[in-house]
Protein backbone atom coordinates (compact mmCIF):
# COMPACT_ATOMS: atom_id res chain seq x y z
CA UNK A 1 0.00 0.00 0.00
CA UNK A 2 1.14 3.42 -0.72
CA UNK A 3 1.62 5.88 2.34
CA UNK A 4 -0.88 6.52 4.23
CA UNK A 5 -2.42 10.31 4.86
CA UNK A 6 -2.76 11.39 8.99
CA UNK A 7 -6.63 12.19 10.11
CA UNK A 8 -7.44 13.94 12.86
CA UNK A 9 -10.92 13.20 14.69
CA UNK A 10 -12.67 16.58 14.37
CA UNK A 11 -14.25 15.51 17.43
CA UNK A 12 -11.58 14.42 19.71
CA UNK A 13 -7.84 15.84 19.16
CA UNK A 14 -6.67 13.28 21.24
CA UNK A 15 -7.80 10.78 18.42
CA UNK A 16 -6.67 10.36 15.01
CA UNK A 17 -7.02 8.24 12.20
CA UNK A 18 -4.86 6.92 9.35
CA UNK A 19 -6.87 6.94 5.48
CA UNK A 20 -4.44 4.59 3.60
CA UNK A 21 -4.53 4.71 0.19
CA UNK A 22 -5.50 1.11 -0.81
CA UNK A 23 -5.70 -0.17 -4.87
CA UNK A 24 -8.19 -2.58 -6.62
CA UNK A 25 -7.22 -5.59 -5.00
CA UNK A 26 -8.03 -4.53 -1.50
CA UNK A 27 -11.65 -3.98 -3.03
CA UNK A 28 -11.50 -7.62 -4.89
CA UNK A 29 -9.97 -9.33 -1.15
CA UNK A 30 -13.05 -6.71 0.54
CA UNK A 31 -15.80 -8.71 -2.02
CA UNK A 32 -13.63 -12.23 -1.24
CA UNK A 33 -14.63 -11.71 2.56
CA UNK A 34 -18.05 -10.41 2.05
CA UNK A 35 -18.92 -13.46 0.39
CA UNK A 36 -17.19 -15.81 3.11
CA UNK A 37 -19.45 -13.91 5.65
CA UNK A 38 -22.40 -14.84 3.99
CA UNK A 39 -21.40 -18.15 3.25
CA UNK A 40 -20.48 -18.29 7.17
CA UNK A 41 -23.69 -17.82 8.37
CA UNK A 42 -26.36 -16.20 5.26
CA UNK A 43 -28.27 -13.05 6.57
CA UNK A 44 -30.22 -13.07 3.64
CA UNK A 45 -33.07 -14.20 6.08
CA UNK A 46 -33.41 -10.83 7.35
CA UNK A 47 -33.73 -8.97 4.00
CA UNK A 48 -36.48 -12.17 2.42
CA UNK A 49 -38.67 -10.86 5.86
CA UNK A 50 -38.09 -7.33 5.61
CA UNK A 51 -36.55 -5.69 2.76
CA UNK A 52 -37.43 -7.11 -0.21
CA UNK A 53 -41.11 -7.34 -0.18
CA UNK A 54 -41.23 -3.63 1.43
CA UNK A 55 -39.71 -2.57 -2.28
CA UNK A 56 -42.07 -4.44 -4.08
CA UNK A 57 -44.80 -2.92 -1.85
CA UNK A 58 -43.53 0.35 -2.58
CA UNK A 59 -43.13 -0.64 -6.40
CA UNK A 60 -46.00 -1.56 -6.89
CA UNK A 61 -47.77 1.18 -5.28
CA UNK A 62 -46.12 3.23 -7.25
CA UNK A 63 -46.62 1.54 -10.74
CA UNK A 64 -50.80 1.41 -10.20
CA UNK A 65 -50.59 4.96 -9.58
CA UNK A 66 -50.69 6.71 -13.08
CA UNK A 67 -49.29 9.99 -10.87
CA UNK A 68 -46.15 7.86 -9.77
CA UNK A 69 -45.37 5.68 -12.56
CA UNK A 70 -42.55 8.15 -13.49
CA UNK A 71 -41.00 7.63 -9.57
CA UNK A 72 -40.96 3.74 -10.40
CA UNK A 73 -36.72 4.19 -11.85
CA UNK A 74 -35.94 6.83 -9.95
CA UNK A 75 -37.07 4.60 -6.61
CA UNK A 76 -35.09 1.39 -7.54
CA UNK A 77 -32.23 3.56 -8.30
CA UNK A 78 -32.02 5.90 -5.37
CA UNK A 79 -32.48 2.64 -3.20
CA UNK A 80 -28.27 2.37 -3.33
CA UNK A 81 -28.61 6.17 -1.75
CA UNK A 82 -30.11 4.26 1.77
CA UNK A 83 -28.21 1.24 1.30
CA UNK A 84 -25.15 2.37 3.55
CA UNK A 85 -28.30 3.09 6.14
CA UNK A 86 -30.11 -0.44 5.68
CA UNK A 87 -26.82 -2.28 5.66
CA UNK A 88 -26.26 -1.50 9.54
CA UNK A 89 -26.97 -5.16 10.68
CA UNK A 90 -24.60 -6.66 7.81
CA UNK A 91 -21.56 -4.56 9.66
CA UNK A 92 -22.47 -5.66 13.42
CA UNK A 93 -22.81 -9.54 12.10
CA UNK A 94 -19.49 -8.94 10.52
CA UNK A 95 -18.14 -6.89 13.23
CA UNK A 96 -18.82 -10.12 15.49
CA UNK A 97 -17.41 -12.75 13.30
CA UNK A 98 -14.25 -10.99 12.83
CA UNK A 99 -13.72 -11.07 16.65
CA UNK A 100 -14.40 -14.76 16.66
CA UNK A 101 -17.76 -14.40 18.30
CA UNK A 102 -20.59 -16.34 17.35
CA UNK A 103 -23.68 -14.60 15.47
CA UNK A 104 -27.02 -15.42 15.23
CA UNK A 105 -29.97 -13.46 13.46
CA UNK A 106 -30.88 -11.49 16.63
CA UNK A 107 -27.54 -9.94 17.00
CA UNK A 108 -28.56 -8.26 13.62
CA UNK A 109 -30.72 -5.85 15.65
CA UNK A 110 -28.42 -5.46 18.37
CA UNK A 111 -27.10 -2.60 16.86
CA UNK A 112 -30.27 -0.35 17.74
CA UNK A 113 -28.93 -0.51 21.20
CA UNK A 114 -25.07 0.47 20.20
CA UNK A 115 -23.75 3.20 22.20
CA UNK A 116 -23.41 5.59 19.46
CA UNK A 117 -26.99 4.46 18.03
CA UNK A 118 -27.84 8.34 17.67
CA UNK A 119 -25.12 9.22 15.13
CA UNK A 120 -26.21 5.98 13.58
CA UNK A 121 -29.92 7.38 12.95
CA UNK A 122 -28.13 11.03 12.14
CA UNK A 123 -26.52 9.96 9.25
CA UNK A 124 -29.44 7.57 8.18
CA UNK A 125 -31.54 10.47 8.52
CA UNK A 126 -29.40 13.00 6.20
CA UNK A 127 -29.16 9.75 3.85
CA UNK A 128 -33.08 9.42 3.54
CA UNK A 129 -33.46 13.42 3.20
CA UNK A 130 -31.04 13.12 0.23
CA UNK A 131 -33.23 10.27 -1.09
CA UNK A 132 -36.27 12.27 -0.71
CA UNK A 133 -34.46 15.22 -2.19
CA UNK A 134 -33.66 13.27 -5.26
CA UNK A 135 -37.32 11.84 -5.72
CA UNK A 136 -38.50 15.58 -5.94
CA UNK A 137 -35.44 15.95 -8.53
CA UNK A 138 -36.26 12.88 -10.46
CA UNK A 139 -40.38 14.22 -10.85
CA UNK A 140 -39.04 17.49 -11.90
CA UNK A 141 -36.91 16.47 -14.76
CA UNK A 142 -40.20 14.46 -15.82
CA UNK A 143 -42.67 17.21 -15.60
CA UNK A 144 -40.21 19.25 -17.79
CA UNK A 145 -39.15 16.77 -20.60
CA UNK A 146 -42.57 14.88 -20.72
CA UNK A 147 -44.46 17.02 -18.77
CA UNK A 148 -48.30 15.40 -17.28
CA UNK A 149 -50.18 13.66 -17.24
CA UNK A 150 -48.08 10.84 -17.17
CA UNK A 151 -49.47 7.75 -19.37
CA UNK A 152 -51.57 5.14 -17.91
CA UNK A 153 -49.75 2.36 -18.13
CA UNK A 154 -46.67 1.51 -17.44
CA UNK A 155 -45.52 -0.16 -20.73
CA UNK A 156 -46.80 2.94 -22.97
CA UNK A 157 -44.31 4.99 -20.37
CA UNK A 158 -41.24 2.72 -21.17
CA UNK A 159 -42.38 3.56 -24.81
CA UNK A 160 -42.42 7.44 -24.09
CA UNK A 161 -39.12 7.43 -22.67
CA UNK A 162 -37.68 4.80 -25.28
CA UNK A 163 -38.85 6.25 -28.34
CA UNK A 164 -39.24 9.94 -28.87
CA UNK A 165 -36.70 12.36 -28.44
CA UNK A 166 -37.35 14.30 -24.58
CA UNK A 167 -37.78 10.68 -23.55
CA UNK A 168 -33.54 10.53 -24.20
CA UNK A 169 -32.97 14.13 -23.29
CA UNK A 170 -34.66 12.73 -19.89
CA UNK A 171 -32.81 9.48 -19.55
CA UNK A 172 -29.34 11.98 -20.41
CA UNK A 173 -29.97 14.31 -17.99
CA UNK A 174 -32.03 12.22 -15.16
CA UNK A 175 -29.19 9.90 -15.38
CA UNK A 176 -26.41 12.63 -14.81
CA UNK A 177 -27.76 14.08 -12.05
CA UNK A 178 -29.03 10.72 -10.09
CA UNK A 179 -25.13 10.09 -11.06
CA UNK A 180 -24.42 13.76 -9.14
CA UNK A 181 -26.42 12.19 -5.75
CA UNK A 182 -24.87 8.59 -6.11
CA UNK A 183 -21.53 10.56 -5.90
CA UNK A 184 -22.83 12.48 -2.84
CA UNK A 185 -23.65 9.59 -1.04
CA UNK A 186 -20.68 7.83 -1.66
CA UNK A 187 -18.16 10.52 -0.29
CA UNK A 188 -20.30 10.78 3.24
CA UNK A 189 -21.30 7.26 3.80
CA UNK A 190 -19.01 5.00 2.04
CA UNK A 191 -16.94 4.05 5.34
CA UNK A 192 -19.33 6.35 7.75
CA UNK A 193 -21.23 3.35 9.30
CA UNK A 194 -18.69 0.91 10.08
CA UNK A 195 -16.70 3.27 11.64
CA UNK A 196 -19.75 4.97 14.11
CA UNK A 197 -20.02 0.79 14.95
CA UNK A 198 -16.21 0.77 15.15
CA UNK A 199 -15.09 4.08 17.07
CA UNK A 200 -18.21 5.12 18.32
CA UNK A 201 -17.73 9.27 16.96
CA UNK A 202 -19.86 11.47 15.65
CA UNK A 203 -21.93 12.08 12.58
CA UNK A 204 -19.77 14.40 11.71
CA UNK A 205 -16.20 12.98 12.37
CA UNK A 206 -17.62 10.13 10.11
CA UNK A 207 -18.62 11.91 7.39
CA UNK A 208 -15.31 14.03 7.35
CA UNK A 209 -13.44 10.56 7.26
CA UNK A 210 -15.60 9.13 4.85
CA UNK A 211 -15.16 11.99 2.46
CA UNK A 212 -11.70 11.91 3.02
CA UNK A 213 -11.52 8.00 2.02
CA UNK A 214 -13.10 9.38 -1.38
CA UNK A 215 -10.59 11.87 -1.72
CA UNK A 216 -7.52 9.94 -1.37
CA UNK A 217 -8.67 6.95 -3.50
CA UNK A 218 -11.19 8.98 -5.99
CA UNK A 219 -10.29 6.19 -8.63
CA UNK A 220 -10.35 2.84 -6.44
CA UNK A 221 -13.63 4.34 -4.81
CA UNK A 222 -15.33 5.40 -8.53
CA UNK A 223 -14.41 1.87 -8.96
CA UNK A 224 -16.23 0.47 -5.97
CA UNK A 225 -19.59 3.05 -6.20
CA UNK A 226 -19.85 1.59 -10.00
CA UNK A 227 -19.09 -2.10 -8.70
CA UNK A 228 -22.05 -1.72 -6.22
CA UNK A 229 -24.11 0.34 -8.73
CA UNK A 230 -23.78 -2.89 -10.93
CA UNK A 231 -24.42 -5.32 -8.49
CA UNK A 232 -27.53 -3.74 -7.28
CA UNK A 233 -29.10 -3.23 -10.91
CA UNK A 234 -28.15 -7.19 -11.45
CA UNK A 235 -29.74 -7.98 -8.18
CA UNK A 236 -33.21 -6.50 -9.49
CA UNK A 237 -33.80 -9.06 -11.71
CA UNK A 238 -35.41 -11.42 -11.65
CA UNK A 239 -38.08 -9.60 -9.83
CA UNK A 240 -36.21 -8.26 -7.36
CA UNK A 241 -34.66 -11.89 -5.96
CA UNK A 242 -31.24 -10.98 -6.58
CA UNK A 243 -31.03 -8.81 -3.76
CA UNK A 244 -31.32 -11.41 -1.22
CA UNK A 245 -27.53 -12.48 -1.59
CA UNK A 246 -26.28 -8.98 -3.97
CA UNK A 247 -27.14 -6.84 -0.78
CA UNK A 248 -25.95 -8.77 2.44
CA UNK A 249 -22.50 -9.50 0.28
CA UNK A 250 -22.29 -6.05 -0.50
CA UNK A 251 -22.81 -5.22 3.16
CA UNK A 252 -20.37 -7.53 4.42
CA UNK A 253 -17.90 -6.02 1.85
CA UNK A 254 -18.39 -2.55 2.84
CA UNK A 255 -17.00 -3.61 6.44
CA UNK A 256 -14.15 -5.23 5.47
CA UNK A 257 -13.15 -2.45 3.19
CA UNK A 258 -13.29 -0.25 5.90
CA UNK A 259 -10.75 -2.01 7.84
CA UNK A 260 -8.52 -1.62 4.63
CA UNK A 261 -8.80 1.74 3.90
CA UNK A 262 -9.15 3.83 7.34
CA UNK A 263 -6.63 2.44 10.29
Amino acid sequence: MAEDTALSDAASASVSYRVRTISLEDLRQSVIKGLADFNARPTHAIFIIFLIPLIMLIAFWVGTDQRLIPLVFPILTGFALLGPFLALGLYELSRRREMGQNITFRQAFNIFRHKAVGSLVTLGVILTILFGFWLSVAMTIYQATLGFPAPPTFGEFAAEILTTGPGWVLIVFGNGIGLLFAMIALAISVVSFPLIIDRHVTTGTAIMVSVDVVVHNPVVMAVWGFVVAMALLLGTLPALAGLVIVFPVLGHATWHLYRRVVE
